[in-house]
């Protein structure tokens, strides 16, 4: 299928601020709103815009406040240390400015990006979102937030650093540690880095401040929770136990074996053979 690629600015964040975005795809397609992880950008998502669009979907890949080409968050997200409040914030304008031309929108987020538009499903509402697809979301157990926030920025800062000073030895490192992914994802990986508001990963903060449990059960629009088998993926057993108490016959979870967080990167056959029908079932 032949499609197109284009830069566009959409989305009111304030007076002045909008976010950055591309729009890939057939214009008369099913709309997707597809958002990356902390550190990320819309460029992370490449190969998943790619295989979307080539599906007959209009996908609208976005930089999420403070990564890409969007504008950074404000001293006062920052003081408050409420960025990620202030990106669900922003993401809501986004999709209901798309919802209004084009009809309900399907959502699909990685990581924070996963945390962020479950919020923004619950709070749009079911009127202008169809469904969402969230990849390893940031839904994580006390355990997993104390440890970030303890030790998170400091690693984080330390990459955006490197990725700065020397982006070839980073790249090279990647390379290596995830042999089975496209050596791309690497080069991507860092430029994003590099692109990242540093004051952001200073938070130690990668979801929004509701409790991911609270937004799960609200959610009333159907909802695929991608994760893994293996221990690198944040949404674990823990969290698949308090989805079976939560008892929302709309959440699924779909689990893609041998991959890590970047469930897309690691198993890409796998993580489409899950979404493909997802998709096709709830926004065709």
């Amino acid at each position: 299928m032949d499609t197109t690629r284009s830069a566009a600015s959409v989305g009111l964040l304030s007076s002045d601020r909008r976010l950055s975005c591309t729009v890939t795809g057939p214009a008369a397609g099913p709309t997707l709103v597809t958002v990356h992880g902390v550190t990320g950008s819309s460029a992370a998502l490449h190969g998943q815009t790619v295989h979307l669009a080539d599906d007959g979907y209009r996908v609208i890949t976005v930089d999420m406040l403070g990564h890409g080409s969007s504008p950074r968050f404000s001293a006062d997200d920052l003081k408050r240390a409420a960025a990620p409040d202030a990106a669900v914030d922003t993401m809501i304008d986004l999709v209901e400015e798309i919802a209004a031309s084009h009809g309900p929108v399907g959502l699909i987020g990685h990581s924070m990006g996963g945390a962020v538009m479950a919020e923004v499903a619950v709070r749009v509402g079911p009127e202008k979102v169809a469904c969402a697809v969230l990849e390893d979301p940031a839904w994580l157990t006390e355990e997993q937030a104390d440890g970030y926030r303890e030790r998170g920025p400091r690693g984080a800062s330390d990459d955006l650093v490197r990725a700065r000073r020397d982006p070839g030895a980073v790249v090279k490192e990647l390379v290596e540690q995830r042999p089975q992914r496209a050596p791309e994802d690497a080069v991507v990986s860092v430029l994003s880095w590099m692109r990242t508001d540093p004051e952001l990963v200073r938070l130690g903060q990668v979801a929004p401040s509701t409790p991911w449990q609270d937004v799960a059960a609200a959610l009333k629009v159907p909802t695929m929770v991608i994760t893994s088998d293996t221990s690198e993926v944040l949404v674990g057993a823990d969290q698949r136990r308090e989805l079976e108490v939560i008892g929302n016959e709309l959440v699924e979870v779909a689990e893609v074996p041998n991959a890590g967080h970047g469930v897309r990167q690691d198993q890409p056959e796998g993580f489409f053979a899950v979404v493909d029908p997802f998709l096709a079932e709830h926004l065709r």
